[in-house]
C-alpha cells in the first residue's frame, strides 16, 4: 500500500559572491606584465563540479541558489563568465539529479549593478541582459519592463514540487558616492507586491511547501558582519521583510554580501507582537570565488539539505559549509589542480513553531498511602536499570526514503554509579541491530530512521554479566 506523502525535501547548492572578474580566485596567475597567463588550470566550474561529483547520496530535487555578486563590476564579460558557469553546472547531475534552469535561482548583488550610472535602465542593464540571456523565455522567468523596476519574483512550485522561492533584489540604491553604496534596501512597494503574490497561492499547498527567500544583503546584522565605518548596514526595511516571511511560514533565508559564512536561527519576537510562525534559519554564504576575504577565512559554498514535514509541522535543515583548501598540511601553497573542497562546518537544526501544550481535563490529588505500592515499582525500575534511563527525540529524517529519525541515548538519573559496558538498540526485523560500547560511545547514542511509529528495545549489559531490558516508543511526532 502506498504511503501518504508527509514531507517535501530539497538539496540546495548555495553559492554567493563569486565575483567573476579581476580578483577572482580561479583566474590564471599574472605574468610580470600584469596579464593573466594562458594556463590550462581548473576553473571554478571544474572545481565545484568535481567536488559535487564526489557526493554519493541520491536525491530527487536539487536546486542551485546564487545570492548575488556574480561579478566584480557588472561588466558584460563578467556576466558572460557567470552565465557560462551556471549553464555548465545545470548540464550536470548533482546528487543524482539534473539541475535544470527552472531550478536555478539568482538574485543580484551590489557588484552586479553599474553603480556609476544614475539613470535606472543603465544602472540595471548588465544584469538585465544576463538574466534575459540565461533564462530566455522560460515560463515564469520572463522580465517585462516593469520588472526592471523591481527584480523580485515569487516562484510558485507548491503544487508540483512542494516549493516556493522568493527572489528579492536589495541593491536598487547602491549608487556611487552615496551612503547607500553597499547597503541593501527593500522598498515597501516591493513588499506589498510580494505579499500579494504569496496570498494568491493556495493556502494548503503553501503550508505544505518548503519556503525559501533569497537576497544578497544581510537582513539581520550580527557582530561578525559589523565592519568599522559602515554603521548599521543591514537591509533597510528588514524588520518588515522578516515579519512578512514569518507570517507566510518561510523556513530558510539565504544571503551573501559579507564573504563570511554563518548560520543562525532567527526567532526574535517583540512582547507586543503575536508570533505567527516557526523560527527561520538564516544562512549567509561565504565567497565562492573572491580574493577579498575576512581574516582567518577562505573561499566556501554551502550544501543545504532541507526537509519540511508538514504533517508534524517541523522542518529540519542541515548546512554543510564546504571550504576551499589551497595549502598542504605544512601550510605550503598547493598546485592549482590539487586545490580541494571539504566540510569545514556542519550544522543541523530543527525548526518548530512555539505551541502551547493542549491539556484535556486532569483530576489531581495529593500522594497518599494507597500510592506507596506503585511508587515502589517506579523506584525498583530505577534500581533495575542502575539509574540508566533511555530517552528518545524524534525529528524529520534527511534520508529521502524515510520520514522520521529517532535519536536515542542513555541519560543518568541522579546518583548513577554504573554505566553499562555495552548497549544494544533494536526495533524489529526491518532495522539493523546497533551495538554501542562504553569506551567508544559513553552515552550510547544511536539513530533509527523510520516511516511509522515503533517500539524501541534497549538491552544493557553490565560488568557483572547481567543484562537488563527497557523500552521507549518513537511516535511520528505530530
Amino acid at each position: 500500500m502506498a504511503r501518504d506523502k508527509q514531507s517535501n525535501q530539497f538539496i540546495i547548492v548555495h553559492l554567493s559572491d563569486i565575483h567573476f572578474g579581476d580578483g577572482h580566485i580561479f583566474l590564471p596567475d599574472k605574468t610580470t606584465s600584469g596579464e593573466h597567463a594562458n594556463e590550462l588550470v581548473p576553473d571554478l566550474l571544474q572545481s565545484i563540479s568535481t567536488d559535487l561529483a564526489s557526493m554519493e547520496q541520491k536525491y530527487n530535487n536539487v536546486l542551485l541558489a546564487i545570492t548575488g555578486d556574480l561579478t566584480l563590476g557588472g561588466a558584460d564579460g563578467e556576466f558572460t563568465a557567470a552565465r557560462t558557469f551556471i549553464e555548465g553546472l545545470a548540464k550536470q547531475k548533482v546528487f543524482g539529479a539534473q539541475i535544470t534552469l527552472d531550478k536555478v535561482f539568482v538574485v543580484p548583488g551590489n557588484h552586479d549593478v553599474r553603480f556609476k550610472e544614475k539613470e535606472h535602465e543603465a544602472f540595471w542593464k548588465g544584469y538585465y541582459n544576463f538574466h534575459r540571456d540565461l533564462y530566455g523565455s522560460a515560463p515564469g522567468r520572463e522580465l517585462q519592463k516593469a520588472d526592471v523596476e523591481r527584480f523580485c519574483k515569487v516562484h510558485n512550485f507548491a503544487d508540483e514540487l512542494g516549493l516556493i522561492v522568493l527572489e528579492l533584489a536589495t541593491c536598487h540604491h547602491n549608487h556611487r558616492e552615496t551612503i547607500d553604496l553597499q547597503r541593501g534596501f527593500i522598498d515597501q512597494q516591493d513588499l506589498m507586491y510580494v505579499e500579494t503574490q504569496l496570498k494568491q497561492i493556495d493556502a494548503k499547498a503553501a503550508k505544505n511547501a518548503v519556503k525559501i527567500a533569497l537576497l544578497h544583503h544581510h537582513p539581520v546584522l550580527i557582530p561578525a558582519f559589523a565592519e568599522p565605518g559602515r554603521n548599521y548596514d543591514a537591509v533597510v526595511n528588514s524588520g518588515l521583510l522578516l515579519n512578512l516571511l514569518n507570517d507566510f511560514g518561510f523556513h530558510l533565508i539565504l544571503h551573501g554580501h559579507k564573504h563570511n559564512p554563518h548560520s543562525f536561527i532567527y526567532d526574535a519576537t517583540c512582547g507586543w507582537y503575536k508570533n505567527n510562525g516557526a523560527p527561520m534559519l538564516v544562512v549567509a554564504g561565504g565567497s565562492a570565488g573572491s580574493e577579498a576575504l575576512p581574516d582567518a577565512t577562505g573561499n566556501s559554498y554551502n550544501l543545504i539539505n532541507i526537509r519540511h514535514n508538514f504533517e508534524a509541522n517541523e522542518t529540519r535543515v542541515q548546512v554543510k559549509t564546504r571550504g576551499l583548501f589551497r595549502r598542504d598540511e605544512l601550510n605550503r601553497p598547493l598546485l592549482r589542480p590539487k586545490w580541494y573542497w571539504k566540510n569545514i562546518k556542519v550544522i543541523d537544526r530543527v525548526l518548530s513553531p512555539e505551541l502551547g501544550w493542549q491539556y484535556g481535563k486532569v483530576n489531581r490529588r495529593n500522594f497518599n498511602d494507597t500510592d506507596k505500592e506503585r511508587e515502589e515499582l517506579r523506584s525498583d525500575e530505577y534500581k533495575r536499570l542502575r539509574q540508566n534511563m533511555p530517552v528518545v527525540e524524534v525529528v524529520p529524517s534527511l534520508r529521502p526514503d524515510q520520514e522520521f529519525e529517532a535519536r536515542m541515548r542513555l541519560v543518568g538519573h541522579r546518583h548513577r554509579k554504573e554505566l553499562p559496558t555495552q548497549v544494544t538498540w533494536s526495533a524489529g526485523d526491518k532495522f539493523t541491530i546497533a551495538r554501542c560500547l562504553r569506551e567508544e560511545n559513553n552515552d550510547f547514542r544511536n539513530t533509527f530512521s523510520f516511516y511509522g511509529p515503533m517500539l524501541i528495545q534497549v538491552s544493557m549489559l553490565f560488568e557483572d554479566g547481567k543484562e537488563e531490558h527497557s523500552y521507549i516508543y518513537a511516535d511520528e511526532h505530530r
